[in-house]
């Protein structure tokens, strides 16, 4: 397994970010999102920006057209990014709480030494990529 230096990675991201801001993203606004998902909605947003780093942010997140098969309460996404950033969101419009189970999914992943933040708004994800 190859292994890349923190001043190569640098200098490739310098590369692939000419004239690009590490904070570029669709639909940035400071209102909290007024959905999750669909068009222009906090996942939506939060993909796109993924997508937009380099490397990219790898999302692993359940599928929004059908029920999911994770756990009841598991967390919306798992977001990774360079080495050691990882971070679990649960995605929420800003009318949005928590169910039961997704309290208790919170809980148990914060015994294991996790956090699921509550993200209702692009700009809350931003922060947690710092």
């Amino acid at each position: 397994m190859s292994q890349f230096t923190n001043a190569w990675y640098l200098q490739m991201q310098a590369k692939f970010s000419k004239g690009k801001s590490q904070l570029d993203a669709p639909a940035q606004s400071s209102k909290l999102a007024t959905r999750e998902t669909g068009k222009g909605g906090l996942n939506e947003q939060i993909a796109e920006w993924c997508k937009a780093q380099w490397p990219k942010w790898v999302i692993l997140s359940a599928r929004t057209d059908m029920p999911s098969t994770l756990p009841l309460g598991a967390h919306d996404m798992t977001v990774f990014g360079p080495y050691p950033k990882i971070i679990l969101c649960e995605n929420k419009s800003s009318k949005g709480k928590r169910t039961i189970e997704q309290q208790h999914w919170a809980r148990y992943l914060e015994i294991l030494g996790w956090q699921v933040h509550v993200v209702q708004s692009f700009e809350q994800f931003l922060e947690l990529t710092k």
